[in-house]
């Protein structure tokens, strides 16, 4: 029988596994994790009588110095927005991570200043989490299917939100909640507001429509990222791939809520001709109606 050479199975193992974590999205071990020791807990233990102590103590509990670190008792004073903790216990669980980002930003910007709504653009809100206007809108959809927020106007400031808590969602809560005195107004359109007839939603994707076009025999519809690139084309400026999937986030938006390519592609002319100094598409929706006054079939 020929000699096989042994193989250190171990030492490939762990040749692997920091070749796979250099790659986005495996498992890394938290900076300092490894040196702590899982142990069962003995009366004596020093953390065990830090914890004890603070849950015994009036806040704020008895400050422990222990090693480097200092650990016990704290209270924060300043301006705070208060959170119910069926938000945290309850509420953020039913959403996807991305979700989270966006419902706690709104709710700072509403029951944060005491009230249920706020308004704020989309650009500000991605500024907010972090997210991408792609994951922002997907954010935003999700909230507005589980009924946590929904969209009721629409300005050049921005869009109003109106946030719901827990116990407007159906949940068991403790807080109780004080509201203000109820005044009933009548919806009218503002002076000299020319009338317009909004589109009606898209029945079916507007990303499905390019999928099965090559197969259809309709006229093929101009691809959203040539809309996309158009806006780019105008502002003479090679885009980054981040900044091309934001623009076809927005005209995607636009015609989901029912606009056609033609007229998303004249608001897009019109908004740059309009507003030169605008980097990216995200306040377009917010001009859009106004664009389409001189919108001709």
């Amino acid at each position: 029988m020929p000699f096989l050479p042994q193989v250190d199975r171990s030492a490939k193992a762990r040749v692997n596994n920091v070749e796979m974590a250099g790659k986005k999205g495996y498992y890394r071990p938290v900076p300092g994790s490894k040196n702590l020791r899982t142990r069962k807990e003995e009366k004596q233990d020093l953390f065990l009588k830090i914890e004890t102590d603070l849950e015994k103590a009036a806040p704020p509990g008895p400050m422990f110095e222990i090693g480097n670190e200092t650990l016990g008792g704290a209270l924060i004073k300043g301006d705070m927005v208060t959170l119910p903790i069926e938000i945290m216990d309850q509420l953020l669980k039913k959403m996807e991570p991305i979700e989270q980002a966006v419902y706690l930003q709104l709710f700072r910007l509403s029951y944060g200043f005491q009230k249920n709504f706020c308004r704020v653009g989309k650009k500000e809100l991605a500024d907010r989490t972090g997210l991408s206007l792609v994951r922002l809108n997907a954010s935003l959809e999700g909230l507005v299917r589980k009924k946590m927020a929904k969209p009721v106007h629409r300005s050049v400031r921005g869009t109003l939100w109106r946030v719901y808590h827990p116990s407007e969602l159906g949940e068991k809560v403790a807080y109780k909640v004080e509201e203000g005195r109820r005044v009933k107004l009548a919806l009218t359109e503002p002076k000299g507001a020319k009338s317009m007839t909004m589109p009606e939603r898209a029945l079916e994707s507007p990303l499905n429509v390019e999928k099965f076009q090559g197969i259809s025999a309709d006229k093929a519809e101009t691809p959203i990222k040539k809309i996309a690139e158009k806006f780019f084309e105008l502002k003479e400026k090679k885009p980054e791939p981040d900044e091309l999937d934001d623009a076809q986030s927005v005209i995607t938006a636009l015609l989901e809520d029912g606009f056609s390519r033609k007229q998303v592609l004249f608001a897009v002319a019109w908004f740059c001709d309009q507003f030169p100094k605008e980097k990216d598409l995200s306040r377009i929706p917010y001009y859009i109606a106004r664009a389409l006054e001189e919108f001709k079939e």
